[in-house]
Parts: structure tokens; C-alpha cells; sequence
């Protein structure tokens, strides 16, 4: 129906709460939101993790790729990735990865020199960046006598006279990507189970057959309370949906004795980091990353009228074009390269811009690039007839949001073109 809103506002009521571990309350949402959030957890919230290992020497019993794959499976402290740059868009090594904005580089020298084997870990790999390191799993020295002695996640055993020297390259990814920029060791949610009992009917049992009901529950779901002999439901979520409980009753001829529904609105989450960002950093950062995949669809259609009318800047704007007005948006310094005719550099940012496929809509359309921030230029667009008054638009985006908007746009040309 037009003009109806579904609209919602869930709510969050958090259970328990460790660095690694986190249990809450999802309510009044649909599984569709609950399931988007799951799997942005695992597969979209970015990390840092080892992506390039340059061996120097080996001696080692394990080969080159066994190496290289271990390390990229370690996790590393990534509170900084959200602000970091993935190393395809960066500009300030033109997508090579190797820079201080989108990589961190590790060293790791090992050499056993005598007869007692040599446990190489992820504590002997040294980083150029002290917020970016191997995650410590040890329990605050518990158990070691001294501090050194705590080890890490082992990466290889050297025997006497075996070496071990090479260089990583960590850089910024998400899980879709590799399994190893994940942060998530598992993410879960299940409906909350609604248990009612028929207390009348369960008055008509024996003690015999109340036992045999509670047992037939896999899960300590029900207890039979030895002064009442009455059957009470003491841990509703450990039902897992089995209906065995169900099916015992009806077997015992008493259909509806027990009612189990799923309460389609309420989840209970239950999530475990890898250690490479704290839980509950997991779960914002995720409702973040959601947020912005929403903003993309949401705008989706605007975009694809402005990269209609503004070519390859459309690409770049939010709220829709600017059809004779004023408007303002961050577009990346390696973009701007790409756009005809516009010529700006680090050292002079005041330049003015002409493209023939918008001088087809406009008389002019002058263009002030100002100083980058973030790796980006905020462009403002003057329309000598600006009829619809000055617009405002928000910053740009992680560019993989927008190149996935890029595609699907040139999909939608490509359909009106074969239709037309």
C-alpha cells in the first residue's frame, strides 16, 4: 500500500560481554535484518591480516606456501582497519600495497643454534606499526613464571642449523575476500523459543508420565519440581527446535500438553571474535558496514540519473544529480584522473573543469577542487542556472560500495540499451 512504513527500531539487551565473546538480545526485527547482520559479521567487517610474504631464506621441513599460509591465517590486532585504506584504492602508492596508509610490514629472523628444538611463533614476528601486532591468546601470564616464556601461535619447528628469515605484508581486507581477514570465529542466532504449558492437562498425568515428558526433551529445557511434582520450564533456550517433546505428547495422546512457538521478532545472538578486534567492536563495526550498504541501495537510483547526466563524476554523487544547482562530494584523487578534461594536482587545488557531455546540459559548470582529505578532493559544482538552490552532499564512500553501485548501473544502461 502507498505510503506505508515498515519502519522499525530494534532493540538490544546484552547478556554477557568478554574481549572475545559476546551474547544479546535482538527484538522487534525480522530474521532478514538478523541474518544481514550475521553475515556481515563474518564476511564484511574489515580486518588486517598477512597478505604478501617475501622469503628470504628457508631451511626449514615446511615449504615456502606452507609458510606464507600460516602467517596469513594469524590474527593481528585490527582496531585501526576501519580507517586504514584497502590497498587497491589507495593513491598514495597507486594501488601497490605497500605504503603507510594501506599496509604494515612484519620482519621475522629465526635460527636454531643448538640441539633443543626451536619453536618459531607469531611472538617473533616484529611489526613496523605497535597497534598492529600477532593477537596474544595467553590468559595475563597465568601459569608462567616468567613473561618471555609465553608463547604464540607457532608457525614452525627448527632443528639445529635451520633458518627462517623473511618479510610480510599485512594489508586491509574483508573475509568475502579470504578467510583469513575474517574476524569472526562464529556467529549464530537463533529465534527465542516461547514454551507454554497446558497446566490443566498436565494435572492428569501421572508422575510417571510427567518424568517421561521431561526426559523426552534431548536438552535440560523442562525439570519436574520434587514438592510440586508440577512440570516447569527451566531453560527455554536450550530448546533446539528438535520437537521431540512435541511428538512425545502426541504419542501419548495428549496434543497440545505442550506449545513451543519461535518468536519471530526477538534473537538471541551469540558471537566469538578471532581476538583480531574485540566483540563488541565486531558488532558495531558491522551495524556500520551495514548502514552503508543500506545508504548504496537507497541512493542506488538517484546515482544511476547522476551518472547519466555527469559521466564518470556521477559516479561520486549522493542525493541525486544536480541538475541546475549547487552541490559538494568527495571524489578520490585517483578518480579525478580519470575524469576528461580536469587537471588538479597536490600543490594548486583551484582548477576549473570542462566536460562536454555536461556542457550539452549547462552553459559551464565550474568546478573548485579544495584540499584532499583522506585521500579524497571536495569538489563543489557552480550552475550558472541554478534554479533548485544550493545542495549539500554527504562524504564519500568506501570506493567498493560505489564501484558495486558503478556495475550495476552499467548493467541497467546495458538493458535499457538492448530494450530500446
Amino acid at each position: 500500500m502507498e505510503g506505508a512504513s515498515y519502519q522499525r527500531f530494534p532493540k538490544v539487551k546484552i547478556r554477557e560481554l568478554k574481549d572475545d565473546y559476546a551474547k544479546f538480545e535482538l527484538r522487534e526485527t525480522d530474521a532478514s535484518m538478523a541474518n544481514a547482520l550475521r553475515r556481515v559479521m563474518i564476511a564484511e567487517v574489515p580486518t588486517i591480516a598477512i597478505d604478501l610474504v617475501e622469503i628470504e631464506v628457508n631451511s626449514s621441513v615446511l615449504n615456502d606456501e606452507f609458510i606464507a599460509h600460516r602467517l596469513g591465517l594469524i590474527p593481528l590486532t585490527s582496531e585501526r582497519a576501519m580507517s586504514m585504506r584497502f590497498s587497491r584504492d589507495c593513491d598514495a602508492c597507486d594501488g601497490d600495497g605497500q605504503c603507510e596508509f594501506c599496509s604494515v610490514e612484519f620482519h621475522l629472523r629465526a635460527k636454531c643454534i643448538n640441539d633443543q628444538t626451536l619453536d618459531v611463533t607469531s611472538k617473533d614476528l616484529y611489526s613496523s606499526d605497535h597497534t598492529v601486532v600477532p593477537v596474544d591468546f595467553s590468559d595475563s601470564g597465568a601459569g608462567y613464571e616468567n613473561p618471555d616464556d609465553q608463547r604464540g601461535i607457532t608457525i614452525v619447528k627448527l632443528r639445529k642449523g635451520q633458518e627462517l628469515r623473511l618479510r610480510a605484508i599485512a594489508r586491509k581486507g574483508i573475509g568475502k575476500d579470504h578467510a583469513k581477514w575474517s574476524p569472526a570465529a562464529t556467529v549464530t542466532f537463533m529465534y527465542e523459543p516461547e514454551i507454554h504449558i497446558n497446566e490443566e492437562m498436565m494435572e492428569t498425568l501421572s508422575l510417571e508420565e510427567k518424568t517421561s515428558v521431561v526426559e523426552s526433551s534431548p536438552t535440560k529445557v523442562f525439570a519436574l519440581n520434587p514438592q510440586t511434582h508440577q512440570v516447569e520450564v527451566v531453560d527455554p533456550e536450550a530448546y533446539t527446535y528438535d520437537d521431540e517433546v512435541l511428538k512425545k505428547v502426541e504419542a501419548m495422546g495428549k496434543p497440545g500438553l505442550v506449545e513451543i512457538y519461535a518468536k519471530e521478532d526477538s534473537f538471541i545472538f551469540t558471537v566469538e571474535s578471532t581476538g583480531a578486534i574485540k566483540a563488541s567492536q565486531l558488532v558495531i563495526n558491522a551495524i556500520d558496514v551495514l548502514k552503508q550498504k543500506l545508504d548504496a541501495v537507497r541512493l542506488l537510483e538517484d546515482t544511476v540519473e547522476a551518472d547519466d547526466q555527469f559521466g564518470e563524476l556521477g559516479a561520486h554523487m549522493r542525493g541525486g544529480h544536480l541538475e541546475g544547482g549547487i552541490g559538494e562530494c568527495l571524489v578520490p584523487i585517483s578518480r579525478i584522473r580519470d575524469i576528461p578534461n580536469l587537471v588538479t594536482d597536490h600543490g594548486g587545488y583551484r582548477k576549473t573543469w570542462k566536460n562536454s557531455r555536461i556542457a550539452k546540459l549547462h552553459e559551464c559548470l565550474d568546478i573548485t577542487a579544495k584540499q584532499p582529505y583522506n585521500g579524497a578532493v571536495n569538489i563543489r559544482f557552480n550552475s550558472p542556472d541554478t534554479d533548485k538552490g544550493e545542495r549539500t552532499l554527504p562524504e564519500y564512500q568506501e570506493p567498493f560500495f560505489i564501484q558495486r553501485i558503478k556495475n550495476r548501473r552499467q548493467g541497467i544502461r546495458a538493458k535499457r540499451s538492448d530494450t530500446s
